[in-house]
């Protein structure tokens, strides 16, 4: 096993745990409905991150589901020969982002359906429409809330 075998097999055992509870928590919540969705986690300042496999279902996550993808050009290095068909969106947002070190990106059973209908989806609060509207936002505190908001549930997964 060469260096970055090492490192990618022990960002994998420090991730995965987090991983699959927070995958599981989004589920047993009603957030996300069977492969309705995806995770990945980094270390702070890594170049390497843990993302979901394609087509993985949270609820039933394990370690076999998950990716070991190299930040600068999205190979995979281990795990799952398979990332997310979401990969780009996780580079994207760490390469963006270097505070942000965990993702949830969830497809609501409810927002999927209203979506092949046609319908808009709604904007119900004041927070619904500042999340919204800080999406693709410069202003470093709007996007940090925004991060923070969404993040949530995968703080809550891997600090308890």
């Amino acid at each position: 096993m060469n260096d970055q075998q090492a490192g990618a097999a022990e960002l994998l055992a420090a991730l995965a745990p987090g991983l699959i509870q927070a995958g599981r928590r989004a589920a047993d919540a009603g957030l996300v409905v069977g492969s309705g969705g995806n995770l990945s986690a980094r270390l702070p300042g890594a170049g390497q991150l843990v993302v979901t496999r394609t087509g993985s279902w949270l609820d039933t996550l394990d370690v076999s589901d998950l990716s070991v993808v190299a930040l600068r050009d999205g190979r995979v290095l281990a795990g799952h020969p398979l990332p997310t068909s979401e990969l780009p969106l996780h580079l994207h947002t760490y390469r963006a982002r270097a505070d942000v070190n965990a993702l949830v990106h969830l497809h609501s059973q409810t927002t999927v359906l209203l979506s092949a209908l046609g319908e808009q989806v709604r904007l119900l609060s004041t927070d619904h429409v500042f999340t919204y509207s800080c999406l693709n936002s410069s202003n470093s505190s709007c996007v940090s809330t925004n991060v923070s908001t969404m993040l949530l549930l995968v703080i809550v997964a891997l600090t308890t």
